[in-house]
């Protein structure tokens, strides 16, 4: 399975794009896809109040902090 190691974010901050250790490059909607399909690990889908998808890590990982990977 699958995991992200480097995030790309849009301009408000926002993770808009992540790359995973098999080298491969998602947008987020594609990484959302990935998730929910149990292809991505550390990661769950959450919605926010305006009902958009957005990952986040899975809580009790130390040290694995989507916002703070490095970027591509």
């Amino acid at each position: 399975m699958a995991r992200i190691t480097n995030v790309r974010k849009s301009e408000t901050g926002d993770i808009s794009a992540v790359k995973l250790d098999n080298g491969r490059e998602l947008s987020l909607q594609d990484a959302v896809n990935e998730t929910r399909q149990g292809n991505i690990d550390g990661v769950i889908v959450g919605t926010d109040r305006a009902g958009n998808c957005y990952l986040h890590s899975k809580r009790g990982q130390m040290d694995y902090k989507l916002s703070e990977l490095p970027e591509f």
